[in-house]
């Protein structure tokens, strides 16, 4: 067993798990990307670790300082995990429907979690959550709001290990790729270094 110097070491390298009972023989091979092995628990580990490297290097990001994230639980997660080492706290903006579970994670890693106040039903909160984010940031000048549907780390992140391990994992061997969208971080990363090395990859999003 190998030993690591911090969690970050954690994140990324998923194994790639072929579906042989869904999909048995002679039909296509179809594989999972099991991203539920990162220590988080999802692919927004890499989402966390992405935009963190990419605040860090640019100088906006130090010990000590805020970090305010819109999130449904996963990226806010990620974040909080990452933090802890790097001495940075975390609020997360979330809505009231998270799960109790994802409330209590959060929690227990030191994360500040804020809720929105009571909305009509059915209405579409992510660009309210974002607008809380960017409002709590801006009211100190030790705090920062990442914002991961428009955060550069968020693909670049993909395009430089999820993508490169599927296309190794499969030695090359991919007719198409299928992604669940959300801030379509991973979609836009994998495709992107998808299509430099296979234009003829189909790149599909759910």
């Amino acid at each position: 067993m190998t030993s690591n110097d911090g969690v970050e070491q954690l994140i990324g390298n998923t194994p790639l798990v072929r579906l042989g009972r869904l999909f048995p023989p002679p039909g296509p091979e179809v594989f999972l990307k099991m991203e539920q092995f990162n220590p988080g628990g999802s692919v927004k580990d890499r989402t966390a670790l992405g935009m963190l490297r990419h605040e860090e290097q640019a100088g906006r990001l130090r010990p000590g300082m805020t970090i305010v994230e819109s999130s449904s639980g996963n990226t806010a997660i990620g974040l909080s995990i990452l933090s802890k080492e790097r001495g940075y706290r975390v609020v997360a903006v979330c809505d009231r429907h998270l799960p109790a579970g994802k409330r209590s994670r959060l929690r227990a890693l030191g994360a500040d979690v804020v809720f929105l106040p009571d909305t009509p039903p059915g209405l579409d909160t992510v660009q309210l959550r974002i607008a809380v984010a960017n409002h709590l940031a801006g009211s100190s000048d030790e705090a920062i709001a990442l914002g991961q549907y428009s955060h550069p780390g968020n693909p670049a992140i993909h395009r430089a290990t999820t993508g490169p391990e599927i296309w190794e994992g499969r030695q090359g061997d991919v007719a198409a790729i299928v992604a669940a969208v959300g801030t379509c971080g991973t979609i836009s990363g994998v495709g992107q270094f998808i299509k430099s090395v296979d234009r003829g990859v189909q790149v599909v999003g759910a």
